[in-house]
């Protein structure tokens, strides 16, 4: 993550892609892998990219994902329409000639059209918070983003939604040798999880943009999510002791509480 102003923010993400890859290929190679990885094969006995690629007939490119996220009160130009085709490419455009910096950044790449086929070039992404209403059924769980996202900006989702991940593998052992009945109740103690999960998230994100707005939290925002934990009783405990964190931390109390009444 790339800070541009207090506006918006930017990514610029090297990713390894397969496309154009046959998919029964790929996942042979797949499965490849995981029988290595059964067998206990050592970390170093693996084969390298370029070796799966002559195994299995495989397409394989490093590609670098670009892009922004901006606030939904910044006020665009009125010619915003000679800066592309779409909503996605004028915006994008229009940030990348406002800095110096992200146009030499751009003029060191070349965009790849249509990656991922007709109309990829090009995305925008409006409205991203949900929550999942349901993240199990018959035979199946929802895990990662698939169970729900709060917000973009520090990428908490990384973190929660591995535990989705974690927990439902570990819950699947258990799951295939229950009876009806206990199927029933490990999918629901899962359900009870997630929702549990996105709130607790979004609370943590809230707490990120009150500090990130008082100028004496800010830059000590994530030492604070460690103190402050609900589990991390005895620390702040010995916080609370000292009269200048105890007005930092009824700062922040207000704050939050004017946060939470905001529309933001």
């Amino acid at each position: 993550m790339r800070y541009i102003d207090e506006r918006s923010w930017a990514w610029v993400i090297r990713l390894p892609t397969w496309e154009g890859s046959p998919l029964p290929s790929l996942i042979k190679m797949i499965n490849y892998l995981l029988d290595l990885n059964q067998a206990k094969t050592p970390a170093d006995q693996y084969p390298s990219t370029n070796d799966l690629i002559k195994m299995f007939n495989l397409k394989f490119r490093w590609v670098v994902s670009i892009g922004f996220a901006l606030r939904s009160d910044v006020v665009y130009p009125s010619d915003l329409h000679i800066y592309g085709s779409c909503e996605a490419e004028r915006k994008f455009n229009w940030i990348v000639k406002r800095y110096a910096k992200i146009t030499q950044l751009m003029n060191q790449h070349t965009i790849l059209q249509d990656l991922y086929g007709p109309g990829t070039t090009w995305y925008i992404r409006k409205n991203l918070t949900y929550n999942c209403p349901q993240v199990t059924g018959t035979g199946w769980a929802a895990i990662g983003d698939a169970t729900g996202f709060t917000n973009p900006l520090y990428s908490p989702g990384i973190n929660a939604n591995m535990a989705t991940s974690i927990y439902a593998a570990e819950m699947t052992h258990e799951y295939l040798h229950a009876n009806a009945l206990d199927k029933h109740q490990l999918m629901q103690k899962y359900e009870r999880f997630c929702k549990g999960r996105i709130e607790n998230l979004n609370r943590m994100n809230v707490f990120n943009y009150v500090l990130m707005r008082s100028p004496q939290l800010g830059p000590i925002g994530p030492i604070w999510l460690v103190v402050l934990s609900p589990d991390n009783y005895f620390v702040v405990k010995m916080l609370s002791r000292s009269r200048r964190r105890l007005r930092l931390l009824c700062q922040i109390k207000r704050h939050m509480r004017m946060f939470s009444r905001a529309d933001i």
